[in-house]
């Protein structure tokens, strides 16, 4: 959140899964657990003060104790996949998910461990897609907000209906949406997985060789679709979406506050009064 870094600010929601979507799709749904600026977080001892109260509150409803951390915040390097335990640079080069090795509990505690005994050195119409300029053109890049590129994405077929014909690649926009169509199903039958895996293994082998220098560790993580589908049901029912428009909701307050002062104390007093 926040343009200016010195601002910025990292959120921590929760929503309850056993809820009937339509109200988990609800933003009073999306409750706020955590509200800290960036910079703070990056200082071990505020890591510890941060997730003190926290660790004690879920210590409550589990037997044991629970410990956050262990994930990276990055992309570009190492194990970068929160389902397998797949370099970076090797993403490129995988297609199927039985070539890699998923993570598993004893893979997280083991990971965790090694952690706690290795020194840390540092710690549709107003969301419409935005105008596209030569700039981003050139740059080979997609303006606009979250929603915007997912509006875009979806009726992009019906804006250049008029010049399909002649679009380089545009098969791969079609493979793609034939994927999105299985993911984003309300009821996805089990015999569509084995299509699912075919159509993203294809793909996904596709992009790499037509642009590999466009491969990004999240085409990667769509190896895991299939079996995250059948064991945790449709992807529609897991978007972060509704997290993004939480997220806009504390942008608004913030700006309408004019009031920089101890912005998360701010920002938590007003959601609580809401």
């Amino acid at each position: 959140m926040g343009k200016n870094s010195t601002h910025k600010l990292t959120t921590f929601y929760f929503s309850i899964d056993d809820l009937p979507t339509c109200y988990n799709s609800s933003l009073n749904f999306i409750h706020l657990l955590l509200l800290f600026y960036r910079k703070d977080f990056e200082n071990e001892n505020n890591r510890q003060i941060l997730f003190n109260q926290l660790n004690k509150d879920i210590e409550c409803l589990e037997n044991d104790a629970y410990e956050l951390g262990g994930f990276t915040c990055s992309f570009n390097s190492g194990r970068c996949c929160r389902y397998c335990l797949i370099y970076h640079k090797d993403m490129k080069h995988v297609y199927r998910e039985s070539d890699i090795l998923i993570r598993t509990t004893a893979s997280h505690d083991f990971h965790v461990k090694h952690i706690k005994n290795v020194p840390n050195e540092k710690s549709i119409l107003r969301n419409r897609p935005s105008t596209f300029k030569e700039t981003d053109i050139h740059d080979k890049r997609v303006p606009g907000k979250v929603m915007e590129k997912y509006c875009l994405f979806l009726n992009l077929s019906f804006i250049l209906i008029d010049i399909v014909d002649r679009i380089p690649c545009w098969f791969l926009y079609e493979l793609l949406r034939q994927i999105w169509d299985i993911l984003y199903s309300d009821y996805p039958r089990k015999s569509w997985l084995v299509t699912l895996e075919a159509l993203i293994q294809e793909f996904l082998q596709l992009s790499q060789t037509i642009f590999p220098e466009q491969f990004i560790p999240k085409c990667h993580f769509l190896l895991h679709a299939a079996r995250n589908t059948a064991k945790y049901d449709p992807s529609k029912r897991q978007m972060n979406l509704r997290y993004e428009s939480k997220h806009h909701l504390f942008k608004k307050i913030a700006n309408r506050c004019n009031n920089y002062i101890n912005l998360p104390c701010t920002i938590s007093k007003h959601v609580q009064l809401r």
